[in-house]
């Protein structure tokens, strides 16, 4: 089982994980060929440059704590389910 397979499955897992890292999550996004293009402050957009009809990601990058909270875990998931990259 590849890394992305795995991040994926621990994702969509049930229950929801609660201590998904924010490197976790760049990993995965970038095994679906998502890129990360920082804005202000924490705040990160990340996109398809292959696919332009889907819309940013946009996201907030805790700090100091890089763990993901629940409702950004379900952002993710909303996202990659509704385009397509959650197979």
């Amino acid at each position: 089982m590849s890394k992305k397979q795995k991040l994926r499955d621990r994702l969509f897992g049930s229950p929801p994980p609660r201590d998904f890292s924010w490197s976790q999550l760049v990993s995965l996004l970038h095994g679906y060929g998502i890129n990360e293009k920082s804005g202000d402050g924490s705040r990160r957009r990340f996109y398809d440059p292959s696919k332009p009809e889907v819309p940013f990601l946009h996201m907030h990058k805790r700090h100091p704590d890089d763990t993901l909270l629940a409702y950004q875990v379900e952002n993710v998931k909303a996202f990659l389910k509704e385009w397509g990259y959650h197979k």
